[in-house]
């Protein structure tokens, strides 16, 4: 028999619960463990202070990466973090890799990663994806009441010593610090919100912003999952709670310059000017069995950044048998740096209102339900809207379920006028195609060049390139993407190994896709 002790505080309830321990294994297509141990106790705890009341919180943060690398790449990273709430974080990691791969402080890509794919030799996902989660020994803090949006208004730290539960919508406007190796539960009709402060009607400034702090290690990743995965081990599946979101100030291209962020009721408003917005950081983080939809088309993923600026800090990320996208950029400048994305049950990245930002180390993997791995989007409601969608990206892993998919899964589907410029691209197994390029606006881009795939191995399964649009759009897409000068080849990549159970996208060492890669450029 479980017993319960609450003990109420503003907002957020402590409780320490008493029950047998237990254990179980989840598969989240990586092997993923999932430890359910709960221990005895009977602590009471003061939960941390949270007001409705709109405060003030002053912040200040130094950030120094480096990044050394010789012939087998060692990457060191530290972030040193210090806020006026009293609060100091600390990161230092090392990563030993055997690629040949060189970044210094001064480039955000790893600009000697001139293989086609994700990873070469050496897996960066070993370890931290698939690192066992345990409760046992834990005091649980539920944040907020079902059914009730939660506001979180002054600074405060979740520490990894205890369980967080959220039971709703928690809508940040401070800064909240989750230390590395924290387990953060999700409950049916739950999200977590960082807002970016600014009114619904007139987007004008009206309140204070939130900014996240989530700064795991490849040892202590921070994990974000179903609250069943604990409660109801084996019950846990997508859609389970709403996701994490991330919403700033940076420019989309909506014609007001701001909007409300999709997939929630009363929704936060984001998008104004500051292309250097930074929304936080979130480093070394799991997000599993999020995504939930509000109305048709109207969905939260299990990651969503919407207006995030170039300062805002997003690597080492997975997400996990989400419902809708496993990430979904709305505008902004964001960079992404090792991205994993699991068995989305819709698309793997989704981009829309002129996101404009880079990407590296970027992995899709479809399960029997995803759509695609990659949907790009400018504005559907006004193709030639500035700025237009046009990421750069390097080193991508697009991998389909197979010919068995539900869906006639494709690898990317660019529309309504995205641009985009993807160098050293590995997509193979997709039952229906490679790109699919529709619209009179996107087509003209690839005709151009101004959207470009080169230095990539896009291998057709069966040889089938279809081409999905809803319209006839006059592009044969594999003539434009096989032309000789764009020197990409349909050969299988090789890669070590494509199944759901256990996956390794590194290349094998024959693989025909460990030359011949565009040279990222150099630059912050």
């Amino acid at each position: 028999m479980r017993k319960m002790k609450y003990v109420v505080a503003p907002g957020l309830v402590a409780l320490a619960v008493a029950a047998c321990g237990g254990g179980s294994t989840t598969d989240t297509g990586t092997e993923t463990e999932t430890s359910t141990e709960v221990t005895t106790t009977t602590e009471t705890v003061t939960a941390t202070e949270t007001t409705t009341a709109t405060e003030t919180t002053t912040s200040t943060e130094a950030s120094t990466s480096t990044e050394t690398t010789t012939s087998t790449e060692t990457t060191t990273s530290t972030d040193d973090t210090t806020s006026t709430d009293d609060t100091t974080s600390t990161d230092d990691t090392t990563t030993t890799e055997t690629a040949t791969e060189t970044a210094t402080s001064t480039d955000f890509f790893t600009t000697s990663a001139t293989f086609k794919g994700a990873m070469n030799d050496t897996d960066w996902t070993a370890g931290w994806t698939t690192k066992a989660i345990s409760a046992a020994g834990k005091t649980r803090i539920e944040v907020g009441t079902s059914g009730t949006p939660f506001n979180i208004t002054t600074a405060q730290t979740w520490t990894a010593d205890k369980v967080y539960v959220l039971k709703t919508d928690v809508f940040v406007s401070a800064k909240l610090t989750i230390q590395p190796g924290t387990l953060v539960l999700g409950d049916a009709g739950s999200s977590l919100i960082i807002v970016a402060g600014l009114d619904k009607t007139s987007g004008a400034v009206t309140g204070n912003a939130g900014e996240l702090d989530a700064r795991g290690t490849a040892d202590a990743p921070i994990v974000f999952t179903s609250k069943k995965v604990v409660d109801a081990p084996g019950a846990e599946a997508a859609g389970d709670w709403g996701g994490v979101v991330m919403l700033g100030r940076a420019r989309i291209n909506v014609s007001s310059g701001f909007t409300s962020i999709e997939g929630l009721g009363d929704a936060p408003t984001y998008g104004s000017t500051d292309d250097t917005w930074n929304c936080g950081a979130l480093h070394y983080a799991r997000i599993d069995y999020a995504g939930r939809e509000y109305t048709t088309n109207s969905e939260l993923n299990s990651l969503t950044l919407g207006g995030c600026g170039n300062k805002t800090s997003i690597h080492h990320i997975m997400t996990s048998k989400g419902n809708d996208d496993g990430v979904e950029v709305f505008g902004g400048t964001t960079d992404l740096k090792y991205i994993y994305i699991s068995q989305p049950d819709d698309d793997g990245l989704d981009w829309d209102f002129g996101w404009t930002g880079r990407g590296q180390y970027i992995i899709v993997h479809m399960g029997a339900n995803s759509d695609k791995a990659i949907e790009a989007d400018n504005n559907k409601n006004g193709t030639t809207a500035t700025p237009v969608s046009k990421p750069t990206l390097y080193n991508v892993s697009l991998v389909g379920f197979g010919a068995g998919a539900a869906k006639n899964q494709y690898a990317a589907h660019i529309r309504v006028g995205s641009s985009a410029v993807m160098r050293n691209v590995v997509a193979t197994n997709f039952k229906g195609g490679i790109f699919d390029v529709e619209g009179a606006d996107s087509v003209g881009k690839a005709n151009s060049g101004d959207l470009s795939v080169t230095n990539s191995v896009l291998h057709r399964l069966g040889g089938v390139w279809n081409d999905v649009s809803a319209s006839a759009d006059g592009l044969d897409e594999p003539t434009i993407f096989y032309a000789s000068a764009n020197n990409n080849s349909d050969v299988d990549p090789l890669l070590t190994s494509i199944t759901l159970a256990a996956p390794d996208f590194r290349l094998q060492a024959s693989s025909p896709a460990k030359t011949g890669g565009a040279t990222p450029p150099a630059g912050k």
